[in-house]
């Protein structure tokens, strides 16, 4: 077989459907939007911590107030995504996060508690969207798609500290680094075009009729007895070891002594480790029960964050961080399949919404608490605590029912 010939056969194979095209678009999209995130989220504390003067308690109350932007904004952009249409969504919070991070280094110190909770909201839209959309490529091959988009977010993770660090180590500016990152948006933009039902707009109706619609989406996900149950337990025990998110740069930049470029190599090292580990799972993905994989995962998860704190030698604590990252990473597919298959009678996007809604105030709620506790007894501390009870409480997951498997049914699109 010629070259040209085979090139053609792998463009056939992956445009061959409806859902291997939706497929590559969304991989592509969730590439540009992983890099960019990924990299924002680690200048953002080294800027603030670094260059402002801030303290580990300030910064996790900006994440709080980040959070409680992204209640409101889910709410809103999560049931009108319904109406306009997922991508046509996303792409007007594509907008938002530019706007959030090329002006966050100029608008300073003060800017932040507006630009952060802006680019939080926006930040969460799109991957609740993003997240619905991959949930309904196919009903059969659920387990398959969730690796496939979650492993071509993470092999951009791997990336994403390295070019951020190194950007802002050759400009001497963590704001110039992150407006390169956000100007990457731009690519999401011809990517999420809408199409199909998505170019066919509702218009809207009376304000009153309109708020009636609303509340009568999200009460009817809000009804789904299982699907409230495993949000409420999950997202209780996930935020056991959200100090990780809160303080891991400052930890290892400032605690153990690390430079900002070393911190992104390991930061990479977690990357490759877990794109490894997301893509090996598509082994099991769809024979494991849901609850057995939540327990494994969910222990690992905290025994990582156990190692982070437990001393201030580097090796546990760079062991401790590999193993978080890639359990947590890997546990984000089998939580989407658990919360599309107890959805019910309700939409994937407002099982979705009220998901990412009841995370975001649990975790503004956790976060004034871990920087209260920071401050008192330090973050080694909150760490290792935090692993601790994690680790153990895992095994909740088991008194949850396994929700049942999606129906074998042509997804959006395909009838």
């Amino acid at each position: 077989m010629t070259v040209a010939a085979w090139k053609k056969q792998i463009r056939t194979r992956l445009a061959g459907s409806h859902a291997r095209r939706k497929m590559l678009v969304l991989s592509f999209s969730t590439s540009i939007f992983s890099i960019v995130l990924g990299g924002a989220e680690v200048l953002l504390p080294l800027w603030a911590t670094k260059v402002l003067g801030w303290d580990a308690s300030r910064w996790a109350a900006l994440r709080s107030v980040r959070f409680m932007a992204v209640t409101v904004g889910v709410i809103l952009l999560g049931a009108l995504s319904d109406r306009f249409g997922q991508k046509r969504i996303a792409r007007f919070c594509t907008v938002a996060m530019i706007i959030a991070l090329s002006l966050a280094g100029i608008c300073g110190s003060a800017g932040l508690w507006i630009l952060i909770p802006l680019y939080g909201l926006a930040v969460s839209t799109v991957f609740v969207n993003l997240n619905t959309l991959v949930q309904e490529v196919s009903s059969r091959r659920q387990g398959l798609a969730n690796v496939i988009y979650r492993s071509a977010g993470m092999a951009m993770g791997i990336v994403a500290p390295i070019l951020a660090t190194s950007l802002a180590g050759w400009w001497n500016s963590y704001p110039a680094a992150m407006a390169f990152l956000a100007s990457g948006l731009l690519l999401l933009i011809p990517l999420l075009r809408p199409d199909g039902d998505e170019t066919t707009v509702k218009p809207l109706g009376d304000i009153r009729r309109e708020i009636a619609m609303l509340w009568t989406t999200y009460r009817v996900a809000l009804g789904q007895k299982h699907l409230m149950r495993y949000i409420v337990f999950s997202l209780l025990w996930l935020n056991l070891t959200a100090s990780v998110g809160a303080f891991a740069a400052i930890r290892f930049t400032q605690d153990l002594r690390f430079t900002d470029q070393q911190f992104g190599w390991i930061s990479s090292a977690a990357g490759i480790l877990t794109l490894a580990v997301v893509a090996l799972s598509a082994l099991f993905m769809d024979r494991i029960p849901l609850r057995v994989i939540h327990v494994i995962s969910g222990s690992s998860v905290g025994l990582g964050c156990l190692l982070m704190g437990i001393n201030d030698t580097r090796l546990p604590a760079v062991a401790g961080f590999l193993l978080y990252s890639s359990s947590v990473n890997l546990l984000l597919g089998p939580l989407s399949m658990w919360v599309s298959r107890a959805a019910g009678e309700a939409s994937r996007t407002s099982a979705f919404s009220v998901h990412k809604v009841a995370a975001a105030l649990i975790l503004s709620v956790t976060m004034v608490v871990v920087g209260v506790l920071e401050r008192l007894f330090g973050m080694r501390l909150v760490l290792l605590v935090g692993g601790i009870l994690a680790s153990i409480s895992s095994f909740g997951f088991l008194l949850l029912e396994e929700p049942p498997r999606m129906r074998d049914r042509p997804a959006a699109g395909e009838r």
